[in-house]
């Protein structure tokens, strides 16, 4: 009986301690888990932080770019609305104008009399109620002017107010007193004064 009994005990031993040798293999299997889990997350921080870094610089670099070929842009906008107007303008550069930095020394040839004219076939296309090129004009005009103004155009800190020459390009709208677009003497060229067309707001 006794010998039965400590057979027991021994089985129950040899049990327990494999039950423990199997724990502390389990207790390892977790401990080395947690530790690629933790490589794992640090790896996955570092990748984010990496990934964070690359779209910053993607976006400065996107940024710099626009910013490189903003004046590209402009230029090229200028030309197609200038495409798109040409056939109202009776200026003999028009057939000479194959891009824009054509269009724009051509202007600086003669600045008072092209923006004068510019400006008088502007209006005469706004008042034709058959003519959808009045707006286009009013563009060309301004787009021309955003070009051209870091030469020897400059504009006047403040604008002046209402003159002789100040007609405005909507006469229908003076009886609400709502009147949009109007010429004011909005820059200078060469030290002289020139009028410009001005979005006055609605």
């Amino acid at each position: 009986m006794l010998e039965n009994d400590k057979q027991v005990l021994n089985n129950e031993k040899i049990e327990l301690s494999n039950d423990i040798t199997k724990l502390t293999a389990e207790k390892d299997d977790l401990l080395k888990t947690k530790e690629n889990l933790t490589k794992e997350k640090e790896n996955l921080n570092t990748d984010l932080s990496n990934a964070k870094n690359e779209a910053s610089q993607t976006s400065q670099k996107l940024k710099d770019l626009q910013q490189k070929h903003a004046p590209y842009d402009k230029l090229e906008k200028l030309y197609a609305v200038f495409l798109e107007v040409k056939e109202c303008l009776i200026f003999g550069f028009v057939k000479d104008t194959h891009n824009a930095m054509d269009l724009i020394g051509y202007v600086l040839s003669d600045s008072k009399y092209y923006v004068e004219e510019f400006y008088r076939k502007t209006q005469q296309e706004l008042m034709n109620k058959n003519s959808d090129k009045g707006e286009k004009l009013v563009a060309l005009f301004d787009l021309l002017f955003e070009c051209i103004k870091d030469k020897k155009f400059k504009r006047l800190e403040t604008l002046s107010s209402y003159n002789s020459a100040c007609i405005t390009l909507y006469p229908e709208q003076s009886s609400t007193g709502n009147i949009q677009r109007v010429v004011l003497r909005g820059y200078s060229y060469n030290d002289k004064i020139m009028p410009s067309i001005v979005d006055m707001g609605g």
